[in-house]
């Protein structure tokens, strides 16, 4: 056994150096025994926040990469992750006129979301 490369405690942990939110890639090799479990918890999370929260998300909803099983199933449209603010994606109402919050449901296919929004939401 090795020492994790960010601490000194013992490397324990397969690491995931593509995080498996972003989906299964052909041919990919984890990391053995490079990382121990707690860095490798730490950077769950930071995984967690970037595919909840980051444009990485938008591109998980358009391309309809589901989470794992055991991963509770989040909408990013509605909530963020940790700090991060949920995402935002503006369209026109065409019965309207009214600018809208949109989520993506369905690979490129789109609906209004279902929470309260005006203009001031978009500001914060």
């Amino acid at each position: 056994m090795s020492d994790c490369i960010y601490c000194a405690v013992e490397a324990d942990s397969v690491e995931h150096h593509l995080p498996r939110a972003l989906g299964n890639f052909k041919g990919y090799v984890p990391l053995l025994d490079r990382v121990c479990s707690g860095c490798n918890s730490n950077f769950s999370l930071l995984d967690e926040q970037l595919c909840r929260s980051g444009v990485e998300a938008f591109f998980r909803a358009h391309l309809e990469i589901v989470s794992r099983k055991q991963h509770e199933k989040v909408n990013s449209f509605y909530h963020g992750s940790a700090s991060g603010k949920p995402l935002e994606m503006v369209g026109v109402n065409q019965a309207t006129g009214q600018d809208v919050l949109l989520e993506l449901v369905g690979g490129s296919e789109a609906r209004e979301l279902h929470r309260p929004w005006n203009h001031r939401d978009r500001a914060n």
